[in-house]
């Protein structure tokens, strides 16, 4: 019997290394490989309190690209190796997962209605494979309406954006220079595994 992944273990990201460490699941990983697809994405850029989101604009509850354009990546034996170390440039939004998981990935097929609301979003897997132009045209980051309103609404067709009212600052802060000294690994005795790559805090932290 296969473990939950959630609300298990450490907290996340060390959540996810523990997880996939897991024996079960390397087994199963194994096995099921071949026809295996692993997506990780991100709903939003980085506070600019302890984050860069260079070369772009704002950040975290901005809606200048800091804050609304983020990297996803996809894994596994799903992906066809001509695809493998690629990368794709179409424009695509979170709602996009949905389809693209179930229809082009699964092979499934969604109903007109699934629910009070038909789905926005659009199935990119063939465009993403194949890094043809995606389906999705326009992005609407936030409206403002009677029934939402953070004074500003923003869209975005093609290579354009729209922006009515604030959208948040449109800070740029840059990835640090490098210092003149070799900073010592950790604050409180951090130690990197012989032979690797891999760092690890000291025993029982």
């Amino acid at each position: 019997k296969i473990k939950p992944l959630v609300n298990e273990g450490p907290s996340w990201p060390v959540h996810a290394h523990w997880s996939m460490s897991s024996r079960p699941l390397l087994l199963v990983y194994r096995l099921f490989y071949p026809s295996t697809c692993i997506i990780f994405t991100s709903d939003n850029g980085g506070p600019l309190d302890h984050c860069t989101n260079y070369p772009y604009r704002g950040g975290k509850h901005t809606f200048w690209d800091g804050g609304v354009r983020v990297v996803s990546y996809i894994s596994g034996g799903a992906v066809p190796e001509s695809r493998r170390g690629s990368r794709y440039d179409g424009l695509l939004h979170s709602s996009d997962w949905y389809k693209t998981v179930f229809e082009g990935i699964a092979g499934g097929e969604l109903p007109a209605s699934t629910g009070f609301m038909p789905p926005d979003g659009v199935n990119a897997w063939d465009a993403i494979m194949e890094d043809k132009a995606s389906p999705r045209t326009e992005v609407v980051h936030q409206v403002w309406n009677n029934i939402f309103n953070e004074s500003v609404s923003v869209m975005r067709l093609g290579d354009y954006k729209l922006i009515r009212g604030d959208p948040g600052t449109d800070l740029i802060l840059s990835f640090p220079k490098p210092g003149p000294m070799p900073t010592p690994f950790g604050q409180s005795g951090g130690v990197k595994e012989q032979g690797t790559d891999h760092c690890r805090a000291p025993s029982g932290t």
